[in-house]
């Protein structure tokens, strides 16, 4: 019986063996270009380097968030709830403006742009180019 199954072992195990190197080359052909999925860096010469940013004019994140929101004359229009940032990386900061006209609540997004930053205490105090028009009829953010 022992001689029986080397036998058929030896025919079935060349005929596996041939089966593997045929299918190998179409393998190969049939595997996916993953060249495309990987995240490349830029070049160092082309990143900001933290040396290069004037640290004293700074206004982290943390530091915006929950801050007062004024337009420019001095009256509070708001707090600031959030920062959004668009898929062309502009961004904005979303302030609940719902008190300042009268809603109960409604936020609306003010572009960096439209915005000057201003120390102040351990906040930022945050000045808006906008009018009370302007921000009545601005889209609201859910």
């Amino acid at each position: 019986m022992f001689k029986e199954t080397l036998r058929i072992a030896g025919q079935i195990l060349p005929a596996i063996a041939l089966s593997v190197l045929v299918a190998l080359p179409a393998a190969a052909e049939k595997a996916p270009d993953l060249s495309a999925r990987v995240i490349r860096t830029p070049p160092i010469e082309s990143t900001v380097a933290v040396d290069q940013l004037d640290l004293k004019s700074l206004a982290l994140a943390s530091k915006i968030l929950n801050s007062d929101a004024y337009m420019e004359g001095g009256t509070k229009i708001g707090t600031v709830s959030d920062i959004v940032i668009d898929s062309n990386n502009q961004a904005a900061v979303v302030v609940d403006v719902g008190k300042f006209l009268g809603a109960s609540k409604r936020k609306v997004a003010i572009p960096m742009s439209e915005i000057t930053f201003e120390p102040h205490n351990s906040k930022i105090m945050i000045i808006a180019e906008v009018t009370k028009t302007e921000l009545q009829h601005a889209k609201a953010i859910p």
